[in-house]
């Protein structure tokens, strides 16, 4: 690159210079993305631990025979409960399972976007080494 006039290395530089911050600035979102992916996937994974703490508590429970008191109100609307109970455990259960899917999925994204970050990298270095030649 010595064939070059002092004005044209100066244009080049800049040139160089300029998709070099362009790049950091790029990597630079992208690591905010990824902890903003790993935040939700930390908050995902606190409310599966606190469902299966409960869920745990709920399959070991035995009380649902015994809240059972006949003709009184709280004996109706446990009987009421009672009937609904396993139905929304399923729903829950099913919105958990999904839940761990997006999960996945946010890992998935997290994984992508380390290896675009590490894309960026190698660009940045090759413009580096560009600009050292120069």
């Amino acid at each position: 690159m010595s064939g070059y006039s002092i004005a044209e290395r100066m244009r080049l530089r800049r040139e160089i210079l300029a998709k070099i911050q362009k790049l950091m600035k790029e990597i630079a979102q992208m690591r905010e993305l990824m902890q903003e992916f790993r935040r939700n996937g930390s908050m995902i994974g606190a409310a599966l631990s606190r469902w299966d703490s409960q869920y745990s508590v709920y399959c070991s429970s035995d009380l649902a025979p015994d809240i059972n008191i006949t003709d009184s109100y709280e004996g109706i609307t446990a009987e009421h409960f009672a009937g609904e109970l396993p139905q929304a455990v399923g729903d829950l259960a099913a919105a958990c399972s999904q839940m761990q899917a997006v999960q996945g999925g946010i890992q998935d994204q997290i994984t992508r976007l380390e290896q675009y970050i590490e894309k960026l990298n190698r660009k940045v270095a090759e413009l580096r080494a560009q600009l050292a030649a120069l």
